[in-house]
C-alpha cells in the first residue's frame, strides 16, 4: 500500500509539473521572440521575392590598370603513366 502511494504520488508530480513547465516555457518563447522578429521581414510584401547578392553594392578594390600579367609555359608530362 506504501508503495501504490509513493508511485501516485510521483505520477501526480509528475502530470503537475508538465503542465507548468509548458505554460513557463510558452510563456518564455512569447515574451523573447519579439527580439527575434527583424523589422526588414515586415517590409515586404507576402509571396513576393527579393534577392540580396553579397557585395553587390561595393565597389572593387583594384583597378583594372593595377596588377601585372604574368605568362606562362606549359609544361607536358614526359613520364608514361600506367
Amino acid at each position: 500500500m506504501f508503495l501504490l502511494r509513493i508511485l501516485l504520488f510521483f505520477v501526480i508530480l509528475y502530470v503537475i509539473l508538465k503542465f507548468v513547465f509548458r505554460f513557463l516555457v510558452y510563456g518564455f518563447v512569447k515574451k523573447h521572440a519579439k527580439n527575434f522578429h527583424t523589422p526588414h521581414e515586415e517590409q515586404k510584401k507576402e509571396g513576393s521575392t527579393h534577392i540580396n547578392y553579397p557585395g553587390s553594392n561595393e565597389q572593387k578594390l583594384i583597378d583594372k590598370e593595377d596588377g601585372e600579367y604574368v605568362d606562362y609555359e606549359e609544361l607536358k608530362d614526359d613520364s608514361k603513366k600506367n
